[in-house]
C-alpha cells in the first residue's frame, strides 16, 4: 500500500470512528451492527480493560485506578487549554516559515499573511470568550427562575429531585458539574478544551468557537493547497515526465496523484505534513460541529442524549420482557443481550414495537435554534416572567 492509499484509509477510518462515537447510539441505529460497533469500541473495550485490571492487579488495584480516574475526570484543569494555545502558536509558526515563505504568487498574494493572522486572532478570541463565559450558573438567587424556565418531562428530568451538593431543587435540564462544582442550567457537557461547562448561557459561544476553528482549518488547508499548487507550477512539476519501473511506461508526474504526493513528500515534507494535519483537524472539528447542530435541531443536549438512551433501553427492556413473558419464553437471553449492549431478542423471537417518548422541549427547527442560541439576558427575563406566572 502506497502513502496515498494509507492517508485515504486513515481519513476514512477516522471519519467512521467519529460517526460511530457521535451517532452510534442514535435511535435510528437500534438493532443494527452500527449500535453493536459503538458498544464494542466505546464500552466493550473499556469493560475488557477493567476486567484485565481486576485480574492482574486485584480488586484493590482496580479501585485505586478508578479513584484516580474519577479524580481526574472531576477536577478542573487548564492542561488542554494550554495545549491548545501552544498548538496554535507552534502550528502558525511553522505555517509561516514553511508555507507563507512562498508568497507572493500569482495564485496567492501577500495579503493572505494578514488575513491568516486575523483568522488566528479571531479563533483565539472565540476560545477566550468560550473559556470565561458564564455557562448558566445556578445560584440561590436565581434557582427559582431557572426552575420556571423548562417544565419537567419526568423522563430525563424529574420534579422534586434535589442537588445534594448545592442543597436545592434541581431545575429541569440542569446538572451539577463535578469538575466545576456548581449546577449548570440546560447542561450540555464540560469541555476540557475550554476548561468550562457548556450550558444555557454560553452554548452560542461554544458553537462560535467550533466555527472559528473550522474556518481556521479550512482557510489554512485551502490556502496551503493553492500555494503548493503555485510552487509545483513554478517548478514545472506538471510537465515532468517520469518512467514507471515495472512497465517502463512514460507519463506526466501530474497525471498520477499518488506518485505526485510521494514526490511532494520528498521535496516538501513539512508543508505537506502540515496540510495533512489541517485536514485531519478539520474533519474532527466538523464532526463535532455537525453533532451539536444535530442536537440543537432536536432540542436536546449531550447530557440529555445519554439520559434518552437510558430511557430507550429501559422501555425496550420492559417491552421485550413483557413480550417474552407473553410467549412463555425465558428472559435469560434478554439479560445477556443487555449486558452485551444489545437490546434485541434472540434468534427466532419477534421484535415488539416500542413507541419513542415525545421530547416536550422540541418546538420545531427554528424555535429550537432560537432557544439554544438565546442571549442570557433574554433567558433571565423569560425565567423571571415565568416565575411570576407560577406564583
Amino acid at each position: 500500500m502506497d502513502f496515498f492509499s494509507l492517508i485515504a484509509c486513515y481519513l476514512l477510518l477516522l471519519a467512521v470512528l467519529i460517526f460511530l462515537l457521535l451517532f452510534g447510539e442514535a435511535a435510528i441505529f437500534i438493532d443494527t451492527p452500527i449500535a453493536s460497533l459503538h458498544w464494542l469500541l466505546f464500552s466493550g473495550i473499556c469493560q475488557g480493560f477493567w476486567w484485565l485490571v481486576e485480574r492482574s492487579a486485584g480488586v484493590h488495584g482496580k479501585q485505586v485506578l478508578e479513584r484516580w480516574r474519577d479524580k481526574c475526570a472531576e477536577s478542573s484543569s487548564p492542561v488542554l487549554q494550554i495545549f491548545y494555545i501552544v498548538l496554535l502558536a507552534v502550528g502558525f509558526y511553522f505555517y509561516t516559515v514553511d508555507i507563507f515563505c512562498f508568497l507572493p504568487q500569482s495564485y496567492a498574494p501577500t495579503w493572505h499573511i494578514y488575513t491568516g493572522t486575523f483568522t488566528l486572532g479571531a479563533c483565539l478570541l472565540a476560545f477566550y470568550t468560550a473559556s470565561v463565559s458564564d455557562p448558566g450558573r445556578i445560584t440561590a438567587d436565581n434557582v427559582a427562575a431557572h426552575c420556571a424556565l423548562y417544565p419537567y418531562d419526568e423522563l430525563t428530568s424529574r420534579s422534586g429531585q434535589q442537588c445534594w451538593s448545592c442543597l436545592w431543587q434541581r431545575p429541569a435540564r440542569s446538572k451539577h458539574c463535578p469538575a466545576c462544582k456548581r449546577c449548570i442550567a440546560r447542561f450540555d457537557h464540560h469541555c476540557a478544551w475550554i476548561n468550562n461547562c457548556v450550558g444555557l448561557c454560553n452554548l452560542r459561544y461554544f458553537m462560535a468557537f467550533l466555527v472559528a476553528n473550522m474556518v481556521l482549518c479550512s482557510y489554512g488547508l485551502a490556502l496551503g493547497c493553492i500555494i503548493m499548487h503555485g510552487v509545483l507550477e513554478e517548478r514545472g512539476a506538471w510537465t515532468i515526465v517520469v518512467r514507471e519501473r515495472s512497465t517502463g511506461r512514460m507519463y506526466l508526474l501530474g497525471s498520477r496523484p499518488r506518485i505526485l504526493l510521494q514526490w511532494m513528500l520528498q521535496q516538501y515534507p513539512v508543508p505537506v505534513a502540515e496540510l495533512i494535519f489541517l485536514g485531519v483537524a478539520l474533519l474532527l472539528v466538523l464532526g463535532f460541529f455537525a453533532y451539536h447542530t444535530w442536537l440543537i435541531s432536536r432540542a436536546t443536549t449531550t447530557y440529555e442524549t445519554f439520559k434518552w438512551r437510558e430511557v430507550a433501553r429501559r422501555l425496550r427492556a420492559e417491552s421485550l420482557a413483557e413480550h417474552a413473558d407473553g410467549q412463555g419464553q425465558e428472559n435469560l437471553s434478554l439479560s445477556a443481550a443487555a449486558v452485551k449492549g444489545r437490546l434485541w431478542p434472540a434468534s427466532g423471537q419477534s421484535k415488539p414495537a416500542v413507541a419513542a417518548p415525545q421530547n416536550i422541549y422540541d418546538k420545531g427547527f427554528a424555535a429550537n435554534f432560537r432557544d439554544a442560541l438565546i442571549p442570557p439576558s433574554w433567558a433571565g427575563r423569560k425565567a423571571a416572567v415565568q416565575a411570576k406566572k407560577n406564583l
